[in-house]
């Protein structure tokens, strides 16, 4: 029995029965997904209860997708909702977590990540050292799918270890930068990648594309920026450098955010004229957020009204001039 109690917290109310925890299994092996979000008012002596009756199988033997595991003081409660039929796992380091706290909570998890599918990433952790990254999500090359939502510092190695995921078909990734490959070639790169997003400065943006272009990518999302203390703010000649290191024949979806607090006019005809390259588009998204300006006249707009036949979606979102 569970009773929510003044303070807020959860906690059993009297000892488990053997019926009780039967009918428990129960519904326990329908469960697939589970998201855990914010369990902190659960009281500890549930988990506790839990572990005790679980010893012989995991706790929910049929758990595919564990989303929103959160390492903090209290991770190694929940080791026992690990099982070996889970392959898609949300991952969040707590910005509250010590280092000490951040290496036992990986160390728990660490028996799950050879069997993922996909894997989500959340470093909040401000205080952990971060010139070394606290999961080593280049070196599993068996992902599907990978999705890494905090700022990332991506060195040579670990794109080039990226780039070469034989599976790999959808990659969202944070850039905070990206090593110079200056004097590298540009290999053959992500050779399952269908879905790409990435978020960062566009010139770290334009940085990956041309180290690791993926040859057969399906739908971009490209989320930019620029540097407000010097660098190129030409957002028009950034999206001409960029725009071209994705493949022509395989481009269906296109969505382009820029960001900036400085007042940037950005040229409507120049870059419909670079999208108009990608002739099998189905769906193009502009945002030009804040002080960016986009002013799109009718006859830049005649002028591709055949260009894309395929076309189902065109969204602009800018300020006025």
């Amino acid at each position: 029995t569970l009773r929510v109690l003044a303070s807020a917290f959860q906690m059993f109310t009297d000892v488990v029965t053997e019926d009780e925890w039967t009918r428990f299994c129960e519904y326990g092996r329908r469960v697939r997904e589970l998201r855990l979000s914010d369990v902190s008012k659960v009281h500890v002596s549930i988990w506790t209860v839990l572990t005790r009756w679980s010893l012989r199988e995991p706790l929910l033997p049929s758990l595919e997708r564990l989303v929103d595991f959160r390492v903090s003081s209290m991770s190694v409660c929940y080791a026992i909702l690990f099982s070996s039929t889970i392959r898609h796992f949300g991952l969040v380091l707590e910005e509250s977590a010590n280092k000490t706290i951040v290496r036992m909570g990986i160390r728990i998890a660490q028996p799950l990540f050879s069997q993922l599918q996909s894997l989500s990433l959340h470093d909040r952790h401000d205080t952990y050292d971060k010139k070394a990254e606290a999961v080593r999500f280049w070196e599993m090359s068996h992902l599907r799918e990978l999705r890494v939502q905090h700022e990332v510092a991506l060195t040579r190695r670990m794109l080039e270890a990226l780039a070469a995921f034989p599976h790999l078909s959808a990659l969202y990734i944070n850039i905070k930068q990206v090593d110079s490959m200056a004097g590298t070639k540009a290999s053959p790169a992500f050779p399952s990648l269908r879905k790409l997003e990435l978020v960062g400065l566009f010139g770290d943006i334009d940085a990956f594309l041309e180290a690791a272009p993926p040859p057969r990518v399906e739908e971009v999302s490209l989320h930019g920026h620029v540097k407000s203390d010097g660098g190129s703010k030409d957002i028009t000649a950034l999206l001409q450098k960029i725009l071209p290191r994705l493949p022509p024949s395989t481009l269906r979806v296109i969505s382009v955010e820029c960001t900036t607090y400085e007042r940037i006019q950005v040229d409507a005809a120049v870059t419909l004229g670079q999208l108009a390259t990608f002739l099998d588009l189905t769906s193009i998204t502009l945002a030009f957020r804040n002080n960016l300006q986009f002013p799109l006249a009718d006859d830049c707009l005649s002028t591709h009204s055949k260009t894309w036949p395929q076309l189902r979606v065109f969204e602009v979102y800018a300020v006025p001039k």
